[in-house]
């Protein structure tokens, strides 16, 4: 579309142009005309003659100012000289942009009516709105988050640890297990230093142990402190006599589940034992299970090769796991011969207990370390108060006066370890 403004022929311009200035010329036109008309006379150019705006600036014209004239523009002056006219003509342009432009700039003030409010005593609305009766108090419980940390748990055979404290210890810490699981502890009872020694090192530790009173054997659990445990009696090792067991029930936040550490040692003509009777204790054991409300893993060595398929006794254990709803987790070897030994069963579609599971090197023994998650929120750390002497405060000439005048002179050799062991 042409949006430019129309020149027009020249020729009609110029005609117009000669016309309105003859009409200067006239002798009958005033005097101040004719030379006005003198002057315009002489710029044969309509461009020329409107950029010196010679008529504009006369006076004589005012409203030519207004209408800026070029060659495109065509003048009709008229015999009354007191007024002049300017059209520009345009092509392929539509009407009523200017009239558009002036309706879209117009506003309208609308007058906005302000109201007084009167201020309410929040307090007394308050107390006015609520009605006791119809509250009810909610007990609430605290749910564990999705993205809290886990519980880590630990499964070893450590084949006595009378001598591998440390590697326990270092086991424990290292890993920030929250539940360790160890067969073969090997611990007759009257093993009160090395129990002593293992509380000394982790002291934010729990140890529930049932020692064998023969040689061999023994199970054991290190539980973290913030973990409420309760040991079940009701299954008792002493019940079982091919394999041991040990039965807690631990509570992390406002979910429990139920831990059973199982030590199966192999038949031999020693001990007196047979597969055929682990298979119907164990049976036993298992339809007990069934109707216990708590999340179970069932964790241990059961002396089974598991990872070869032509073994009919591993082959009968899981076949007997499965058909009682548990499943195993373990895939690898934990021995150091190479077979799979120290197993994790939870139940089926139990809410995906066990997660991460993953075998460790081996420690001082010849069972590779088990470490996987419980998908249970992991304890508040223990507040503990630590109460000391500052000695940097004691007078010394004070406190060794006070020894030279207590009984302590006379006390002999065999005395000591009373006083020593004397409750303060």
């Amino acid at each position: 579309m042409d949006i430019e403004l129309n020149p027009g022929p020249e020729t009609n311009v110029r005609k117009h142009c000669y016309n309105g200035i003859s009409a200067f010329t006239n002798r009958n036109a005033p005097s101040t005309l004719r030379s006005t008309a003198s002057n315009v006379i002489n710029y044969r150019n309509c461009n020329e003659l409107f950029e010196k705006k010679c008529l504009s600036n006369s006076g004589l014209f005012p409203r030519l100012s207004q209408y800026p004239c070029s060659s495109s523009t065509m003048i009709q002056l008229t015999s009354r000289p007191s007024f002049m006219r300017c059209y520009r003509c345009y092509r392929g342009r539509r009407s009523g942009k200017k009239v558009k432009l002036r309706e879209s700039r117009k506003s309208f003030k609308i007058q906005s009516i302000i109201t007084p409010s009167e201020k309410l005593n929040r307090k007394f609305a308050y107390k006015e709105t609520r009605n006791i009766n119809n509250l009810k108090n909610i007990s609430l419980k605290s749910v564990p988050s999705s993205c809290a940390p886990r519980l880590r748990f630990a499964l070893w055979n450590a084949r006595s640890i009378n001598n591998k404290i440390s590697s326990l210890c270092d086991l424990v810490i290292s890993e920030h297990i929250d539940i360790c699981a160890i067969t073969e502890t090997w611990l007759t009872g009257n093993d009160s230093f090395v129990m002593a020694d293992l509380m000394n090192t982790l002291q934010d530790y729990n140890v529930y142990s049932l020692p064998r009173a023969s040689s061999g054997g023994g199970v054991a659990v290190i539980v973290r402190k913030g973990l409420v445990v309760k040991q079940n009696y009701r299954n008792n090792s002493s019940m079982f006599l091919s394999f041991e067991m040990l039965d807690l029930t631990i509570t992390s936040g406002n979910k429990q589940f139920r831990l059973l550490t199982i030590y199966r040692p192999r038949a031999t003509k020693k001990n007196k034992l047979s597969t055929p009777q682990f298979f119907s204790e164990f049976s036993k054991l298992l339809e007990d299970l069934i109707t216990t409300p708590h999340q179970l893993i069932l964790a241990g060595d059961f002396n089974f090769h598991v990872d070869d398929p032509a073994n009919t006794e591993a082959r009968n254990f899981l076949d007997l796991l499965d058909s009682s709803g548990f499943q195993q987790y373990v895939n690898g070897s934990t021995h150091r011969n190479g077979h799979t030994l120290d197993l994790i069963f939870t139940r089926y579609g139990g809410d995906n207990l066990i997660s991460n599971v993953k075998i460790l090197p081996e420690l001082p023994s010849d069972h590779r370390r088990v470490l996987c998650k419980i998908e249970l929120p992991r304890p508040a750390p223990v507040c503990k108060n630590v109460t000391y002497r500052k000695l940097r405060k004691v007078d010394m000439e004070i406190f060794s006066t006070e020894i030279t005048n207590s009984s302590l002179k006379s006390i002999t050799g065999s005395d000591l370890n009373i006083i020593f062991n004397r409750p303060v």
